[in-house]
């Protein structure tokens, strides 16, 4: 139990930490927000592929899933596009509006049931 909530806290610690560094590319470096957010998008899925089952290779031929992690970039695009000239507290701030959108475009294209 202590190693998955280590690993947990490590993961969620990397979230504002890659925020802040691509703060300082965009707004101090000149870094465009487009290539930050998809190559963050990019490193992390080449770190994770090596520990994808077997079994769930066959997700990576869903145009769903490839739907899903474009949109999920296009909001990280948004997140550093704010960074560029909002403080990182007021883009986390605004950041927590995403869990509605997603729970209503579940309901609207997977057609998962909404409850309250």
């Amino acid at each position: 139990m202590q190693r998955a909530i280590l690993i947990m806290f490590m993961a969620m610690s990397l979230i504002p930490a890659g925020d802040s560094a691509g703060k300082i590319l965009t707004s101090q470096m000149g870094v465009a927000p487009v290539f930050v957010a998809w190559s963050r998008f990019a490193i992390g899925m080449i770190i994770l592929i090596p520990f994808i089952p077997d079994h769930t290779r066959a997700l990576f031929g869903n145009w769903r899933i490839w739907i899903r992690a474009a949109m999920i970039c296009g909001g990280i695009t948004c997140i550093q596009t704010a960074l560029q000239t909002e403080d990182v507290a007021n883009v986390f701030a605004a950041f927590f509006v995403g869990p509605l959108l997603s729970y209503v475009l579940a309901a609207v294209f997977l057609r998962e049931p909404i409850t309250l």
